[in-house]
């Protein structure tokens, strides 16, 4: 008889299989107006472990179904530049600056400021994604036109277009901010689709805005391709996000002083073409905030709650149309759109851990009211498993490192909690228990299904989150790279005796090739040395040590945490276990853990294993389920870097390669054997510095 473990297989297959041909479709609603159908309809395939939308194409002809979905995609014929259908309904509907002038200042009671792009010399385009351009109705062909990166640059306005200029506050490095707002982006406008789909279109980098404070609204080269190609790399990954239509270069030059050490260096200006059905933000809805007694900022308009009420109104009605149409109340109608952003995030920041990506400046004003990923900065992957990664230079605290993700992500849940409070006093306990009752949970459970996914766990068992955690554990203790790791586990061969047997396995028989190749994938001692180092001196710990235990107001007044202070402690004990270790002591070690743990994984497939009666079937489709969930291409920061430098001496081959690598991160069509994407990062890696100068 076959198992319910074979059964479930025999669906996650035919998932799979029904997928391909419709990934497109799918994944164009994942940011449409019906968004929340998505994300229902996902929710249940969570359940069946199969996070999401993202098992890729599994049929024999690769090559032969890429064309189909291309020509899906694109078509024989769009729309030209001058006829896209623009309807810019948050001009419309939201409050407008009522002052034309475009210089740096406070904007009360506005939502949008409008604005002019600044021209750039000599406009230049890059690349640019068919997929976001058929998003958009818009012929590929149009790329062709002499004037197609004038348009795109913002040098020529597109008929239709309305750019104007956001206003919206933050919370940063958990201080408020006051008004922030669109400093180098431009809103453009929204292009309804011939499918309804609504689609802002966002120039960054466009130049000054009333938000601009003392930058110049520019935006350079090196982070330009970055956002360009991570925020295509993480749809493809099958992670929500904003995405990415174009990048234009130019001739026009601004200065960056890109460590903040004095030492500025001329770089090119550089534009991106932002799409998502909205970029509003968790900030949006902080303008109306009193002063903060720590900061002394208030909003932009502090006590407007009239505003509020205004862009609420508008994110459901346009955003959330099932909840606007299912509840008669306001009141009922924003706690549900609420729940569903908590529940939203808590996905989206599930999907980031799973697959190794830190975004490095979570403030509030870079949090979607969507459950997007948006504004692309400093981020990072993971090469070796580091909980404490930290991919942004400027975050001395490492308040934004990848263990910290899921923690400040529901601190900005609750942020955005209290100023919907000053909307809707009576509701204050609706939006707490929102909060608590949905962000964990919906945590967990995306975590823990993708994660079995990655494993091949197709069923459900108490001690499948000791079994990850000892992954973790055990990639952290030796230095594994948390990729290449992953990816691997589907070629490890598995005794034919598992099946149909309750007998535990000896030691002796897990897969000898696959444990030599996480071997060589773990980085040496010097490295995990490197990484573990304290970034306090001793004399300053102990003069914080002091201080806190003495007068701990006196800590936060010099902008330390408690939490950060333990955290350095912690992180002084194991600087000195790691720094005992020798190479020979690392890899005796480093052999005993992986050992350990490759038995217990096995074990605990023979578990799955035992009433199997096909084998070869169910095998075979447990590495299609891990194939699709573990990619062999990410975006490490080094390879990115290389493009960089190719791109800074006018070379934009390796941008362009890199693209359609990245829209194929699982390797399906073997189109990129040649190209080690999937290699160890070479040691100057570690050295690359991203902060969010751009």
């Amino acid at each position: 008889m076959i198992t319910k473990v074979l059964v479930n297989l025999n669906r996650t297959h035919s998932f799979i299989q029904r997928q391909h041909l419709h990934q497109h479709r799918i994944n164009r609603t994942f940011l449409s107006e019906g968004t929340r159908r998505t994300f229902k309809s996902t929710h249940s395939i969570n359940n069946q472990h199969n996070i999401y939308h993202n098992f890729k194409r599994m049929e024999e002809k690769p090559q032969e179904v890429e064309r189909k979905i291309q020509h899906e995609q694109i078509g024989q014929h769009g729309r030209t530049l001058e006829d896209l259908n623009f309807d810019n309904s948050t001009l419309r509907e939201l409050p407008m600056d009522t002052v034309l002038e475009n210089y740096t200042r406070t904007v009360p009671n506005a939502f949008f400021s409008r604005v002019k792009p600044t021209p750039l010399t000599n406009p230049k385009l890059i690349h640019y994604s068919p997929e976001v351009l058929h998003l958009l109705d818009l012929d590929v062909k149009e790329a062709e036109r002499p004037d197609f990166a004038y348009y795109l640059s913002g040098n020529t306005l597109l008929p239709g277009s309305d750019p104007a200029a956001h206003c919206y506050c933050g919370f940063q490095f958990g201080h408020f901010s006051g008004q922030l707002g669109d400093g180098r982006a431009m809103y453009l406008g929204e292009v309804v689709n011939n499918k309804g789909e609504r689609w802002e279109l966002q120039l960054k980098g466009a130049g000054k805005t009333p938000y601009s404070r003392t930058a110049d609204g520019r935006a350079v080269l090196r982070s330009s391709i970055r956002e360009f190609l991570c925020s295509e790399a993480l749809y493809h990954l099958g992670i929500p996000t904003t995405r990415a239509g174009t990048i234009i270069t130019s001739d026009t030059k601004v200065v960056r002083d890109l460590k903040y050490d004095n030492n500025p260096i001329q770089e090119k200006a550089t534009v991106v073409l932002r799409v998502a059905p909205t970029f509003i933000r968790f900030g949006s809805f902080h303008v109306a905030n009193a002063t903060d007694p720590i900061t002394g900022r208030s909003g932009s308009s502090p006590g407007k709650t009239e505003m509020l009420k205004t862009l609420a109104d508008y994110v459901i009605k346009y955003h959330f149309t099932e909840i606007d149409k299912k509840f008669n109340s306001f009141e009922d109608k924003v706690v549900a759109w609420f729940e569903e952003l908590v529940k939203r995030t808590a996905r989206m920041v599930a999907l980031w851990q799973c697959v190794g990506w830190a975004h490095g400046v979570l403030n509030t004003d870079n949090m979607s009211v969507l459950g997007l990923t948006i504004d692309y900065g400093p981020f990072g992957f993971l090469d070796a498993y580091n909980p404490d990664f930290i991919c942004n230079g400027s975050d001395n605290e490492g308040r934004y490192s990848f263990k910290n993700q899921p923690s400040i992500c529901k601190w900005n849940c609750e942020e955005l909690a209290r100023s919907l409070v000053l909307l809707l006093p009576t509701e204050k306990k609706r939006f707490e228990d929102a909060v608590e009752k949905y962000y964990e949970s919906e945590y967990n459970t995306t975590f823990m299904s993708k994660m079995r996914n990655k494993l091949g766990l197709m069923q459900e068992l108490p001690e499948d989150k000791k079994l990850i955690d000892d992954l973790l554990n055990a990639m952290q203790d030796t230095g594994a790279d948390y990729t290449n790791t992953l990816r691997c586990l589907s070629r490890m061969k598995l005794p034919a005796k598992m099946a149909n047997s309750k007998e535990e396995q000896p030691e002796t028989t897990i897969d000898n090739s696959v444990f030599q190749y996480i071997l060589h994938q773990l980085v040496p001692l010097k490295t995990i040395i490197k990484q573990a180092k304290p970034q306090v001196s001793d004399r300053d710990v102990q003069m914080l040590v002091a201080m806190a235990q003495q007068n701990p107001m006196m800590l936060r007044m010099y902008g330390v945490s408690e939490e950060f202070l333990l955290k350095e402690l912690q992180r002084r004990e194991r600087y000195q276990f790691v720094k005992e270790l020798t190479e020979d002591s690392k890899s005796e070690r480093d052999q005993k853990i992986w050992r350990t743990w490759l038995v217990a994984y096995q074990e605990r497939i023979a578990k799955e294993m035992q009433d199997v009666e096909n084998v070869e079937e169910y095998l075979s489709k447990r590495v299609d389920v891990m194939d699709h969930n573990n990619p062999k291409f990410i975006l490490r920061n080094y390879i990115a870097q290389v493009a960089i430098e190719k791109a800074e001496k006018g070379d934009y081959s390796e941008v362009k390669r890199l693209f359609d690598v990245l829209k194929d991160p699982y390797d399906l069509g073997k189109n990129f054997q040649e190209y080690s994407y999937d290699g160890l990062p070479p040691d100057w890696a570690s050295d690359i510095c991203v902060t969010c100068s751009s």
